[in-house]
């Protein structure tokens, strides 16, 4: 990846006034100032698949399954496979 597009990554709201020739320097710099070098660590890590939340739609469904498994309807009880007849 080229330090001009990483740069622009980590700092997407980073515009220089003058043209940059140099944008390892450039990247240098940025950290350098930045007060916290472990948000910098934390920023490059990848962010996981399951980070995000779950649709509405999704997270109502578990939300009325986890309430039938935790207080069914009345004749509704599940029982066990082992302790049929």
């Amino acid at each position: 990846m080229y330090p001009q597009t990483f740069t622009r990554r980590r700092w997407p709201l980073f515009r220089p006034i003058a043209r940059t020739k140099d944008w390892f320097s450039t990247f240098s710099a940025l950290v350098e100032s930045s007060f916290c070098l472990t948000c910098i660590c934390q920023m490059a890590e990848v962010i996981p698949a399951d980070y995000f939340p779950l649709p509405l739609r999704e997270r109502r469904l578990v939300h009325d399954l986890r309430l039938l498994v935790e207080d069914p309807p009345p004749g509704k009880e599940h029982t066990g496979i082992g302790r049929q007849l």
